[in-house]
């Protein structure tokens, strides 16, 4: 099952299962882990009529992302901390593993946005899809400052009003 490009209507009408149980072809096991979220993601958000608003799909998958950016970093354990619930947290070794600290997208291929725009561009998208690598930081740290037009609390969007 791709990450990109899939179609929840390709699979007979059955939601996609997680085969745990199964072991990694590959040598991360990335492809079967990738597999096994996207079945699982699928599974809980489908409704009757097996569709999924992609709101919620993509809402799902950014948390998951997030925190495996942050347990990826080290910079603090995501399950014992005393941080408030819902206050932000900067950190300059998430902001790498999302980014890789690049300044242009072809610095920054091996990052998982860099990793989420190749996967898009090699189905189809166009790079002008793409705002710069930067923006979605920058519309971060605006609405924690209180000088963007999206409080904290909210995701800044680059995307018109009347796509949303």
């Amino acid at each position: 099952m791709p990450l990109f490009g899939r179609r929840s209507s390709e699979h007979d009408g059955e939601p996609h299962r997680a085969q745990p149980e199964r072991l990694p072809t590959d040598p991360d096991g990335m492809r079967d882990a990738t597999n096994a979220l996207s079945a699982m993601f699928e599974a809980s958000l489908a409704d009757a009529d097996h569709r999924i608003r992609v709101e919620d799909l993509l809402s799902a998958v950014a948390a998951v992302c997030g925190e495996a950016c942050i347990a990826a970093a080290g910079d603090f354990d995501l399950e014992h901390h005393s941080f408030t619930p819902g206050s932000p947290v900067f950190s300059d070794r998430v902001n790498g593993i999302l980014c890789a600290d690049a300044s242009d997208w072809g610095s920054a291929a091996t990052s998982v946005f860099g990793i989420i725009r190749g996967g898009a561009l090699a189905q189809g998208y166009a790079t002008d899809d793409f705002p710069p690598i930067d923006e979605p930081i920058r519309l971060f740290a605006s609405a924690l400052a209180g000088d963007g037009p999206t409080p904290w609390g909210f995701v800044p969007l680059s995307v018109p009003e009347d796509h949303r």
